[in-house]
């Protein structure tokens, strides 16, 4: 278990744990990054990320707070 900002390019990883507090935890998981949700690091630029939900097919831009909270492992 790593953060998602440690994680490899283009592998599907899947949220083992979504830090940040409650308010956080329940607006990613409005965005599709719940626990259990896979998902695909696409781009990592200073910290800020961008990543490819599984679910929806859809990508999202992510600042280094969010990618730092988001536990990751390899799906």
């Amino acid at each position: 278990m790593f953060p998602l900002l440690s994680a490899p390019m283009n592998t599907k990883l899947k949220i083992l744990k979504s830090g940040g507090g409650t308010r956080m935890s329940k607006h990613l998981e409005s965005l599709g990054l719940g626990e259990g949700s896979v998902l695909t690091l696409l781009q990592e630029r200073d910290g800020d990320v961008i990543v490819r939900v599984m679910e929806g097919e859809s990508c999202l831009a992510l600042d280094q707070e969010v990618a730092m909270s988001l536990m990751v492992a390899e799906a």
